[in-house]
Protein backbone atom coordinates (compact mmCIF):
# COMPACT_ATOMS: atom_id res chain seq x y z
CA UNK A 1 0.00 0.00 0.00
CA UNK A 2 3.19 2.09 0.26
CA UNK A 3 3.52 3.13 -3.00
CA UNK A 4 -0.37 2.87 -4.55
CA UNK A 5 -0.57 5.57 -6.74
CA UNK A 6 3.10 5.98 -7.01
CA UNK A 7 6.05 5.46 -9.44
CA UNK A 8 8.79 3.48 -8.94
CA UNK A 9 11.00 5.14 -6.49
CA UNK A 10 14.72 6.59 -7.18
CA UNK A 11 17.25 6.47 -4.15
CA UNK A 12 19.10 9.59 -3.73
CA UNK A 13 23.07 9.65 -3.82
CA UNK A 14 24.77 8.80 -0.71
CA UNK A 15 24.72 11.73 2.21
CA UNK A 16 22.42 13.68 -0.14
CA UNK A 17 19.05 14.68 1.34
CA UNK A 18 16.30 14.66 -1.02
CA UNK A 19 13.30 17.05 -0.09
CA UNK A 20 10.36 17.96 -1.83
CA UNK A 21 8.88 21.14 -1.11
CA UNK A 22 5.19 21.93 -0.76
CA UNK A 23 3.88 25.87 -1.21
CA UNK A 24 1.11 28.13 -2.65
CA UNK A 25 1.47 31.71 -1.40
CA UNK A 26 4.38 35.00 -0.85
CA UNK A 27 4.70 32.98 2.49
CA UNK A 28 6.10 29.81 0.99
CA UNK A 29 7.98 31.75 -1.53
CA UNK A 30 9.56 33.62 1.25
CA UNK A 31 10.40 30.90 3.37
CA UNK A 32 11.39 28.67 0.11
CA UNK A 33 14.10 31.39 -0.46
CA UNK A 34 15.13 31.45 2.99
CA UNK A 35 15.42 27.61 3.06
CA UNK A 36 17.41 27.59 0.17
CA UNK A 37 19.85 30.10 0.71
CA UNK A 38 20.79 28.54 4.07
CA UNK A 39 21.62 25.46 2.31
CA UNK A 40 23.82 23.90 -0.50
CA UNK A 41 23.39 21.95 -3.12
CA UNK A 42 25.76 19.41 -1.80
CA UNK A 43 23.20 19.75 1.17
CA UNK A 44 20.15 18.60 0.19
CA UNK A 45 17.56 17.64 -3.51
CA UNK A 46 14.91 20.07 -3.81
CA UNK A 47 11.99 19.24 -6.11
CA UNK A 48 8.73 21.43 -5.55
CA UNK A 49 5.33 20.85 -5.24
CA UNK A 50 2.15 22.92 -5.78
CA UNK A 51 -1.04 23.91 -7.59
CA UNK A 52 -0.02 25.24 -11.08
CA UNK A 53 -2.56 28.62 -10.32
CA UNK A 54 -0.67 29.09 -7.36
CA UNK A 55 2.25 32.26 -6.78
CA UNK A 56 4.63 29.62 -5.77
CA UNK A 57 4.62 27.46 -9.01
CA UNK A 58 4.41 30.54 -10.88
CA UNK A 59 7.08 31.89 -9.16
CA UNK A 60 9.46 29.07 -9.05
CA UNK A 61 8.34 26.41 -11.94
CA UNK A 62 11.11 25.87 -14.66
CA UNK A 63 13.46 26.54 -12.32
CA UNK A 64 13.16 23.29 -10.54
CA UNK A 65 11.60 20.15 -11.27
CA UNK A 66 8.21 21.00 -9.85
CA UNK A 67 5.39 18.09 -9.24
CA UNK A 68 2.22 19.55 -10.72
CA UNK A 69 -0.95 18.96 -8.57
CA UNK A 70 -4.28 18.99 -10.74
CA UNK A 71 -6.16 16.34 -8.87
CA UNK A 72 -6.40 14.84 -5.98
CA UNK A 73 -3.12 14.65 -3.83
CA UNK A 74 -2.76 10.98 -3.16
CA UNK A 75 -2.88 10.55 -6.48
CA UNK A 76 0.07 12.36 -7.57
CA UNK A 77 2.74 10.17 -9.15
CA UNK A 78 6.29 10.13 -7.22
CA UNK A 79 9.07 8.74 -8.89
CA UNK A 80 11.98 9.61 -6.06
CA UNK A 81 12.32 8.60 -2.34
CA UNK A 82 12.17 11.55 -0.84
CA UNK A 83 12.97 11.67 3.09
CA UNK A 84 11.76 14.80 4.07
CA UNK A 85 8.24 16.67 3.08
CA UNK A 86 8.82 20.11 3.80
CA UNK A 87 5.43 22.03 4.59
CA UNK A 88 4.73 26.28 3.92
CA UNK A 89 1.53 27.67 3.68
CA UNK A 90 0.41 25.09 2.11
CA UNK A 91 -3.04 25.26 2.05
CA UNK A 92 -4.21 21.79 1.58
CA UNK A 93 -4.89 18.58 3.78
CA UNK A 94 -2.29 16.14 3.25
CA UNK A 95 -3.59 12.75 3.43
CA UNK A 96 -2.34 10.21 5.80
CA UNK A 97 -1.03 7.67 3.44
CA UNK A 98 0.71 10.59 1.54
CA UNK A 99 2.68 11.48 4.21
CA UNK A 100 3.51 8.24 4.40
CA UNK A 101 5.50 7.97 1.85
CA UNK A 102 8.19 10.47 3.82
CA UNK A 103 10.13 9.70 6.86
CA UNK A 104 9.68 13.01 8.31
CA UNK A 105 7.33 15.80 7.42
CA UNK A 106 7.86 19.02 8.70
CA UNK A 107 5.40 22.30 8.48
CA UNK A 108 6.56 25.75 9.39
CA UNK A 109 3.78 27.35 10.84
CA UNK A 110 4.06 31.51 11.49
CA UNK A 111 2.91 31.40 15.70
CA UNK A 112 3.78 30.10 18.73
CA UNK A 113 2.18 26.95 18.44
CA UNK A 114 -0.43 26.01 20.05
CA UNK A 115 -1.39 29.21 20.15
CA UNK A 116 -3.53 30.67 16.86
CA UNK A 117 -3.34 26.95 15.24
CA UNK A 118 -5.01 27.00 11.73
CA UNK A 119 -5.41 29.04 8.83
CA UNK A 120 -4.89 32.41 9.80
CA UNK A 121 -2.05 33.10 12.47
CA UNK A 122 -0.69 36.49 11.33
CA UNK A 123 -3.53 38.01 10.63
CA UNK A 124 -4.98 37.32 14.06
CA UNK A 125 -1.89 38.10 16.02
CA UNK A 126 -2.00 41.76 14.50
CA UNK A 127 -5.95 42.48 15.35
CA UNK A 128 -5.47 41.09 18.83
CA UNK A 129 -2.75 43.03 18.53
CA UNK A 130 -0.39 40.69 20.36
CA UNK A 131 3.14 41.75 21.52
CA UNK A 132 4.97 38.84 20.40
CA UNK A 133 4.44 36.38 18.07
CA UNK A 134 7.29 33.71 16.53
CA UNK A 135 7.65 30.48 13.81
CA UNK A 136 7.24 27.18 15.21
CA UNK A 137 8.79 24.12 12.91
CA UNK A 138 6.66 20.87 13.51
CA UNK A 139 5.66 17.36 12.39
CA UNK A 140 2.95 17.19 10.45
CA UNK A 141 0.07 15.34 12.16
CA UNK A 142 -2.21 12.77 10.40
CA UNK A 143 -5.14 13.87 11.46
CA UNK A 144 -5.36 17.10 12.99
CA UNK A 145 -4.20 20.45 11.51
CA UNK A 146 -1.27 22.18 13.34
CA UNK A 147 -1.27 19.65 15.67
CA UNK A 148 1.89 17.80 15.53
CA UNK A 149 4.80 17.51 17.87
CA UNK A 150 7.64 21.11 18.21
CA UNK A 151 11.07 20.29 16.49
CA UNK A 152 12.06 23.87 17.05
CA UNK A 153 10.02 27.08 18.04
CA UNK A 154 11.55 31.02 18.12
CA UNK A 155 9.87 34.06 19.79
CA UNK A 156 10.41 37.48 17.60
CA UNK A 157 8.56 40.77 18.95
CA UNK A 158 5.73 42.41 16.67
CA UNK A 159 6.86 45.63 15.57
CA UNK A 160 5.06 48.64 16.51
CA UNK A 161 2.05 49.52 13.29
CA UNK A 162 3.09 46.07 12.09
CA UNK A 163 1.23 45.48 8.57
CA UNK A 164 0.39 41.69 7.46
CA UNK A 165 3.41 41.77 4.88
CA UNK A 166 5.51 43.25 7.77
CA UNK A 167 5.05 40.50 9.73
CA UNK A 168 4.85 37.76 7.07
CA UNK A 169 7.85 38.27 5.79
CA UNK A 170 10.14 38.84 8.86
CA UNK A 171 8.16 35.19 10.00
CA UNK A 172 8.64 33.47 6.42
CA UNK A 173 12.03 34.42 6.58
CA UNK A 174 12.90 33.19 9.94
CA UNK A 175 10.33 30.01 9.39
CA UNK A 176 12.89 28.94 6.13
CA UNK A 177 16.52 29.58 8.32
CA UNK A 178 14.61 27.13 11.03
CA UNK A 179 13.22 24.39 8.45
CA UNK A 180 17.20 24.56 7.08
CA UNK A 181 18.50 24.19 11.02
CA UNK A 182 15.89 21.08 11.60
CA UNK A 183 16.68 19.08 8.35
CA UNK A 184 20.53 19.54 8.45
CA UNK A 185 20.64 18.47 12.65
CA UNK A 186 17.55 16.15 11.73
CA UNK A 187 18.49 13.37 14.51
CA UNK A 188 18.96 15.89 17.21
CA UNK A 189 15.68 17.37 16.66
CA UNK A 190 13.79 13.88 15.75
CA UNK A 191 15.23 13.12 19.58
CA UNK A 192 14.30 16.29 21.40
CA UNK A 193 10.92 16.84 19.94
CA UNK A 194 8.34 17.50 22.31
CA UNK A 195 4.03 17.48 21.80
CA UNK A 196 2.02 20.62 22.09
CA UNK A 197 0.25 21.34 25.20
CA UNK A 198 -3.22 19.72 24.78
CA UNK A 199 -5.35 23.58 24.85
CA UNK A 200 -4.67 25.06 21.66
CA UNK A 201 -5.60 28.78 20.43
CA UNK A 202 -7.54 28.47 17.05
CA UNK A 203 -7.70 30.81 14.29
CA UNK A 204 -10.53 30.88 11.46
CA UNK A 205 -10.83 31.40 7.96
CA UNK A 206 -11.53 35.08 6.94
CA UNK A 207 -14.37 36.03 5.07
CA UNK A 208 -15.66 39.22 3.52
CA UNK A 209 -17.72 40.02 7.27
CA UNK A 210 -14.88 40.19 8.69
CA UNK A 211 -14.45 43.20 7.14
CA UNK A 212 -17.41 44.79 7.66
CA UNK A 213 -17.03 47.85 10.27
CA UNK A 214 -19.50 48.76 12.73
CA UNK A 215 -18.62 51.98 14.42
CA UNK A 216 -21.18 51.56 16.70
CA UNK A 217 -19.37 48.28 17.91
CA UNK A 218 -15.59 48.80 17.41
CA UNK A 219 -13.09 51.48 18.71
CA UNK A 220 -10.59 53.16 16.93
CA UNK A 221 -7.80 50.70 17.70
CA UNK A 222 -9.86 47.89 16.51
CA UNK A 223 -10.47 48.75 13.45
CA UNK A 224 -7.21 50.19 12.78
CA UNK A 225 -5.30 46.62 13.72
CA UNK A 226 -8.01 45.04 11.37
CA UNK A 227 -7.23 47.42 8.49
CA UNK A 228 -3.28 46.17 8.64
CA UNK A 229 -3.69 42.97 9.53
CA UNK A 230 -6.13 42.04 6.14
CA UNK A 231 -7.24 44.58 4.07
CA UNK A 232 -4.32 43.16 1.57
CA UNK A 233 -7.00 40.23 1.08
CA UNK A 234 -10.90 41.26 2.31
CA UNK A 235 -11.99 45.01 1.23
CA UNK A 236 -12.46 46.72 4.38
CA UNK A 237 -16.19 48.18 4.18
CA UNK A 238 -19.28 49.57 5.55
CA UNK A 239 -22.48 49.31 3.78
CA UNK A 240 -25.49 51.37 3.97
CA UNK A 241 -28.66 51.32 2.11
CA UNK A 242 -27.88 50.92 -1.53
CA UNK A 243 -24.31 51.93 -0.67
CA UNK A 244 -21.01 50.28 -0.31
CA UNK A 245 -17.93 51.84 0.81
CA UNK A 246 -14.62 50.54 0.32
CA UNK A 247 -11.91 52.22 2.89
CA UNK A 248 -8.67 52.35 1.10
CA UNK A 249 -6.67 53.60 4.26
CA UNK A 250 -7.47 53.67 8.06
CA UNK A 251 -5.25 55.27 10.90
CA UNK A 252 -5.52 56.01 14.04
CA UNK A 253 -5.99 59.74 14.84
CA UNK A 254 -4.20 59.27 18.03
CA UNK A 255 -4.25 63.03 19.18
CA UNK A 256 -4.56 64.50 15.68
CA UNK A 257 -8.15 65.32 16.34
CA UNK A 258 -8.84 68.45 17.84
CA UNK A 259 -9.46 68.83 21.28
CA UNK A 260 -12.90 69.69 21.06
CA UNK A 261 -13.76 66.23 19.16
CA UNK A 262 -13.84 64.59 22.40
CA UNK A 263 -15.41 60.99 22.98
CA UNK A 264 -18.73 61.94 24.08
CA UNK A 265 -19.38 62.47 20.33
CA UNK A 266 -21.88 59.66 19.12
CA UNK A 267 -20.47 56.91 16.80
CA UNK A 268 -20.43 58.18 12.95
CA UNK A 269 -19.70 61.57 13.64
CA UNK A 270 -17.50 62.87 10.91
CA UNK A 271 -15.03 66.24 10.80
CA UNK A 272 -12.87 66.62 8.06
CA UNK A 273 -9.46 67.88 8.91
CA UNK A 274 -8.41 70.38 6.32
CA UNK A 275 -4.65 70.36 7.60
CA UNK A 276 -4.19 66.29 6.37
CA UNK A 277 -7.25 66.04 4.04
CA UNK A 278 -8.26 63.71 6.29
CA UNK A 279 -12.04 62.08 7.15
CA UNK A 280 -12.15 61.95 10.73
CA UNK A 281 -14.57 59.08 12.05
CA UNK A 282 -16.08 58.75 16.03
CA UNK A 283 -15.74 55.09 16.69
CA UNK A 284 -16.82 53.40 19.85
CA UNK A 285 -14.15 54.53 21.13
CA UNK A 286 -11.50 57.37 19.33
CA UNK A 287 -11.43 58.48 16.12
CA UNK A 288 -10.56 56.70 12.79
CA UNK A 289 -8.74 58.66 10.06
CA UNK A 290 -8.91 58.15 6.27
CA UNK A 291 -8.10 59.42 3.24
CA UNK A 292 -9.83 58.09 0.44
CA UNK A 293 -13.05 56.15 -0.56
CA UNK A 294 -13.93 53.49 -2.93
CA UNK A 295 -17.97 54.19 -2.96
CA UNK A 296 -19.83 51.55 -5.72
CA UNK A 297 -23.31 54.13 -5.17
CA UNK A 298 -25.78 51.11 -6.64
CA UNK A 299 -25.91 47.78 -6.96
CA UNK A 300 -26.77 48.72 -10.31
CA UNK A 301 -23.74 50.27 -11.79
CA UNK A 302 -21.42 48.26 -13.85
CA UNK A 303 -18.86 51.02 -14.56
CA UNK A 304 -17.09 50.00 -11.57
CA UNK A 305 -17.04 52.00 -8.10
CA UNK A 306 -15.99 55.83 -7.66
CA UNK A 307 -12.57 57.09 -6.03
CA UNK A 308 -13.46 59.70 -3.54
CA UNK A 309 -11.30 62.08 -1.71
CA UNK A 310 -12.05 62.65 2.02
CA UNK A 311 -13.20 66.09 0.77
CA UNK A 312 -15.38 64.76 -1.35
CA UNK A 313 -17.00 61.77 1.00
CA UNK A 314 -17.46 64.23 3.72
CA UNK A 315 -20.82 65.45 1.72
CA UNK A 316 -21.83 61.47 2.42
CA UNK A 317 -21.27 62.26 6.14
CA UNK A 318 -24.95 60.86 6.83
CA UNK A 319 -23.67 57.18 6.16
CA UNK A 320 -21.25 57.01 8.78
CA UNK A 321 -24.14 57.09 11.53
CA UNK A 322 -27.09 55.09 12.08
Amino acid sequence: ERGQGCGLAVAPPMGLKNVLFFGSDEFSIKSFNAFINRLTKTDVNVDLCAKPCTKFYKTFHGGYNTLEITGKLRELQIEKQYEFALISSFGLFIPKKFLELFKYRLNVHPSLLPKYRGPSPIQTTIMNRDKWSGVSIIDVHPTVIDAGDIYLQQKVAVLDKATYHDLCDRLADLGGNMLAEVVSDIEKYEKNRVPQSPNPTLTKKLSKEDGRLDFDRMTNLHIESLFRAISHQIPITMHKDKLSIVFRDLKDCGDKVPWALNDTHPPGTVYLDKMTKSLCIKCKHGWISCDSFNMNLSPCRYDGPMVMSALQAKNFSRLFSK
